[in-house]
């Protein structure tokens, strides 16, 4: 015995018979989440552990503890599925993530981390806890990783779900692009027609995919993602969201797609926004000469960010009121001059 031992309460006890009696005896839990955490021996440490039962200690162990093994025997003891719940989505450490949804029992919480985890072992995981078809079928036509696919695939038991996949499996994987295309004129799942919209190696299976896609922010997300100019410009044609087809106008890179968007803009306030921040002086052209409001006009000639959309702006204001502002609060001198001289 030390003398230390003298001065010391007898969980600290140099002998670790006398800690454990000691342990044995104590019911304060942030007593026994300080013997979890520092003890010496592997077997207090898990000893004290199991004694605790109190939600706020056992979060101070799975956070602070230095091995994993404790981390998950705290996990493992705590019941409230909004505290698993935040393991299982946000713990830094993937097998803290996969201890917290092996305690979890909401089949929802369980399903959606199968289904939006970022990490595929995780989804991997969830998915082998759910016992609902209709999820499990959803994941098998829409997870990324082919593996996940193929076990959900397996798990499925309802037939009447199993026939929608085996055709979107035929939709992506039949070697003849022609039978691809009859099987995609079937499918109405526009997740899975998005996927084949943006990979399919055949244009024309690529095309009846996008002539199947209602959805505007499908369609918005295929002009984003798809690298081939004749796609997005198709794609372009069913748009209707003005506000949409004004982002792909100021910010894709294709001259084909931005007119076919551009056409598509009606808005005065999203053609003067247009006007404003393009570099084509064809552009500014096009926009300026549809406008009406004198107001966005002014706005134009002065806040665009090219001295051309500036002077065309200019050039199509009429109102002397306007025409004055221009001439007095441009910060651009040349525009100032050709404003004065229309108002002359």
């Amino acid at each position: 015995m030390s003398i230390k031992d003298l001065f010391h309460p007898k969980w600290k006890h140099s002998d670790w018979h006398v800690r454990k009696m000691a342990i044995k005896n104590i019911k304060d839990q942030a007593t026994l989440a300080e013997i979890a955490l520092t003890d010496k021996s592997d077997n207090l440490r898990e000893y004290a552990l199991d004694k605790l039962s109190d939600d706020t200690f056992l979060i101070q162990v799975i956070k602070d503890a230095d091995d994993i093994d404790t981390k998950k025997i705290a996990i493992d003891k705590i019941a409230d599925e909004g505290l698993l719940e935040i393991f299982a989505r946000g713990d830094d450490n993937v097998e803290i993530r996969l201890a917290a949804i092996s305690c979890l029992t909401n089949e929802s919480i369980i399903a959606d981390i199968a289904q939006h985890d970022i990490d595929k072992n995780v989804r991997r995981f969830a998915l082998g806890k759910l016992t609902d078809d209709t999820t499990i079928a959803d994941i098998a036509m829409h997870d990324k990783d082919a593996s996940i696919k193929k076990i959900a695939m397996r798990m499925v038991k309802d037939e009447e779900l199993l026939a929608p996949m085996l055709l979107v499996d035929i939709a992506k994987n039949a070697t003849d692009s022609d039978i691809r295309a009859d099987v995609v004129k079937k499918l109405e799942d526009e997740k899975v027609l998005l996927d084949i919209a943006l990979s399919d190696p055949s244009m024309t299976v690529r095309t009846v995919a996008i002539e199947k896609i209602s959805d505007e922010t499908m369609l918005v997300e295929l002009v984003k993602k798809a690298i081939d100019e004749e796609v997005r410009e198709s794609v372009v044609n069913k748009l209707s969201d003005e506000n949409a087809l004004a982002n792909i106008v100021m910010t894709d890179q294709s001259e084909e797609v931005k007119w076919a968007a551009l056409e598509k803009v009606n808005s005065e306030v999203l053609l003067a926004e247009i006007a404003k921040n393009d570099s084509d002086w064809r552009v500014w052209q096009s926009t300026t000469g549809k406008l009406k409001n004198e107001m966005l006009i002014c706005d134009i000639a002065l806040h665009a960010l090219y001295p051309g959309s500036r002077f065309a702006a200019v050039k199509r204001l009429s109102d002397k009121t306007m025409l004055a502002r221009v001439a007095r609060s441009s910060n651009d001198e040349q525009v100032r001059l050709f404003a004065v001289k229309k108002m002359l």
